[in-house]
């Protein structure tokens, strides 16, 4: 005779005390286009489909730009540049990857219309 499964207590983390305003934030953003600056110098931009616990995000229909930085003769003078996009199906963001996240019109007036 097998033995009975263990069945162990299912825990809900408690959401923090003020998590109902960035819950409904995120809410607000579902279905539209969004874009989110990475840490490794890429901007996605793409229609925001979900978001889980640990910050990763799902889009779908996406853009992938990267920003080249070309440094100067002096290193104060940095020039910023966008490449032609990537186009990508759907794409996973890691949440410890991600630096910004825009709705695309408040990305363009950041690069000066160059999206």
């Amino acid at each position: 005779m097998k033995p009975a499964p263990v069945r162990l207590p299912i825990q809900s983390p408690l959401p923090p005390p003020n998590a109902g305003a960035s819950i409904s934030k995120l809410e607000s953003l579902l279905g539209r286009r969004v874009c989110v600056q990475c840490r490794d110098d890429r901007v996605v931009a793409g229609q925001f489909v979900c978001v889980d616990n640990q910050a990763n995000i799902v889009l779908k229909s996406c853009d992938e730009y990267r920003i080249v930085r070309d440094h100067g003769a002096n290193s104060a003078d940095t020039i910023e540049s966008i490449r032609i996009p990537r186009l990508i199906a759907s794409i996973v963001i890691c949440g410890k990857d991600i630096e910004h996240l825009y709705l695309e019109s408040q990305l363009a007036a950041l690069y000066d219309d160059a999206l």
